[in-house]
């Protein structure tokens, strides 16, 4: 079976949830899988358990009891929380990291290839983890791990985020990369897309997180830009005079075309205003 990639991380099938899995839990293992894929170590994969919801934690409980297991208290999800895996409320604290959302933490992981590991390919996985931060917490299960709870915060935002500093990402991202997102302070679908499209054209991986390193890559992209403040809306409106040089008049110009080309009757009123600029910009180009 070919792994399904979402989120920058490859997946056993399309139905494991990595949307409800912590953001942080998401970036710290995809830094788990670049240094095992560099180790020699076959290609991890997040398998049959990523975030769970109520109903799935009390589905496999039913299973653990059904055959005869009595020993999983924490995988009964009336029993507190259940595991690690099902979804926590906003409420829930993970040591330092931002509980701003309903979120699960751990993952269960395995090997592409689907071989059972060695001792010793078990004891060089352990520690590629407490490199990046995460801890096998089941002593019974190699293949269960989940964020420690007092490392450096490398996420700041994910699908599900609302709040202003949101606003400020999309403001962000219309000014420095023209996205058109609507600065409703919601990390909804089309900020994910919009994050993804801008990691993919700045040549970062795309996962549609933000994190400190997309950050400050952004900020980089503002300052060469001469933006002064990418906080302030409004560069879409730049008088096309203000464009340096010729040459970036005329990517500006690509890239409204191409906006234009995927807008629709709901964004008539975005279509003209690019139209206009566009036409500023010919114009300019035509007669300086």
């Amino acid at each position: 079976m070919a792994a399904v990639v979402e989120f920058g991380l490859r997946k056993w099938s399309p139905s494991v949830n990595l949307r409800d899995l912590h953001p942080e839990t998401r970036e710290r293992c995809r830094d788990l899988f670049d240094l095992t894929d560099e180790s020699g170590l076959s290609p991890l994969v997040i398998v049959n358990s990523g975030a769970r919801s109520y109903a799935h934690q009390k589905r496999l409980y039913r299973a653990y009891v059904a055959r005869g297991y009595t020993h999983p208290v924490v995988a009964n999800p009336d029993a507190g929380l259940g595991s690690k895996h099902q979804v926590r409320p906003a409420s829930y604290k993970h040591g330092n990291l931002p509980n701003r959302i309903d979120a699960a933490y751990a993952v269960d992981l395995k090997f592409a290839d689907g071989h059972f590991p060695s001792a010793a390919e078990r004891e060089i996985l352990t520690g590629l983890a407490k490199k990046v931060g995460m801890r096998k917490s089941v002593p019974t299960e190699w293949w269960h791990f989940e964020p420690y709870k007092g490392v450096q915060v490398r996420s700041l935002l994910g699908i599900g985020y609302t709040g202003g500093d949101v606003t400020r990402l999309q403001t962000m991202l219309n000014n420095v990369d023209y996205a058109g997102l609507a600065t409703d302070g919601v990390f909804g679908p089309a900020t994910y897309r919009a994050v993804g499209s801008w990691q993919q054209r700045t040549g970062l991986r795309v996962t549609g997180d933000w994190t400190h390193t997309d950050q400050q890559r952004l900020l980089k992209q503002a300052q060469k830009q001469k933006i002064s403040s990418p906080d302030v809306p409004g560069f879409d409106g730049i008088n096309p005079t203000e464009y340096r040089t010729f040459r970036e008049a005329r990517q500006r110009f690509i890239q409204i075309r191409a906006l234009l080309q995927t807008s629709n009757a709901e964004n008539g009123a975005r279509a003209r205003q690019l139209a206009d600029e566009g036409a500023k910009l010919i114009f300019h180009e035509q007669n300086d």
